[in-house]
């Protein structure tokens, strides 16, 4: 894929758009919370646990509601070169737990390392895994 996408995100290492699947708030992409997402996820891209890298290291996209509101973050699977992660904006701001986000973007990377080992989804295992820096 050579042209960027609508939203400006030229993906090298998929064909994947996340709004083939989602509806994306493009309004909320300069959020400073979306913003935040974003650089913790191009933070994770530096860690050699991660399957991406700070060339490739993927984008949040605001995205409400994910799965009829019973997700507030989503991994798109196969994106684990660079991956693709949706963030409902407004149920992270609703819940007034504004590091909510960090833990999501980190839960939702484990599903990629997941992703780039063939394994299935553990949510369990996702909710307990922290980078370390």
């Amino acid at each position: 894929m050579t042209e960027p996408l609508h939203h400006g995100w030229i993906p090298r290492e998929h064909d994947y758009d996340p709004e083939w699947d989602y509806e994306i708030n493009y309004e909320q992409l300069d959020d400073p919370l979306i913003l935040m997402a974003q650089a913790h996820l191009e933070r994770l891209a530096r860690l050699e646990e991660t399957p991406f890298c700070a060339e490739t290291p993927g984008r949040v996209f605001p995205c409400s509601p994910l799965h009829n509101g019973e997700a507030v973050a989503v991994y798109c699977n196969g994106t684990y070169l660079e991956p693709a992660i949706l963030i409902d904006l407004d149920a992270h701001k609703s819940n007034g737990d504004l590091g909510q986000i960090i833990r999501s973007i980190n839960h939702e990377v484990y599903h990629s390392i997941q992703d780039s080992e063939g394994l299935e989804p553990n949510e369990e295992d996702a909710e307990l895994w922290l980078p370390f820096f």
